[in-house]
C-alpha cells in the first residue's frame, strides 16, 4: 500500500484576504514497474478551501514498485471557479506533512540533481 502524505496551503486573494469557499485540485499522473509489469496510474482528489482560505490533501507518495515515478499538478481556483495557480510535476518523496511553497522548493531541487 502506498504511503501518503498531507499538502497544505492556503488560498488568498491578491488584496491578502482569504479564499473561502475555493477548490483545490489534485492530479496525479504516474508509471511504476512491478513484477508482472509496468502500471500507469492517475488519480484526481480536491478540496474545498475554509474559513481561513486552508486546504489541505493526503496525496499518494512517489510509486511503490522498482522504479516508481509519480508526479502531482495542483491547481486553485477561487468560489466562482475562476483559476487562480497552477503548479505542476510535484514529486512527493515521503509522508512527511509539507506546506505546498516548501514541497514546489525540494521538486526543484530534486529536478536539478537528476
Amino acid at each position: 500500500m502506498p504511503g501518503k502524505a498531507t499538502i497544505k496551503g492556503t488560498l488568498k486573494d491578491a488584496f491578502g484576504a482569504p479564499i473561502v469557499g475555493g477548490k483545490v485540485i489534485a492530479t496525479m499522473v504516474g508509471s511504476d514497474a512491478f513484477e508482472n509489469g509496468a502500471r500507469l496510474a492517475s488519480r484526481k482528489i480536491d478540496a474545498t478551501t475554509d474559513a481561513n482560505g486552508s486546504w489541505s490533501l493526503s496525496l499518494i507518495v512517489n510509486g511503490e514498485g522498482r522504479h516508481g515515478s509519480s508526479t502531482w499538478k495542483i491547481e486553485a481556483f477561487d468560489a466562482a471557479v475562476v483559476p487562480i495557480y497552477t503548479v505542476e510535476k510535484l514529486f512527493i518523496l515521503n509522508t512527511a506533512e509539507i506546506l505546498l511553497d516548501d514541497l514546489e522548493q525540494v521538486t526543484a531541487a530534486n529536478e536539478a540533481a537528476v
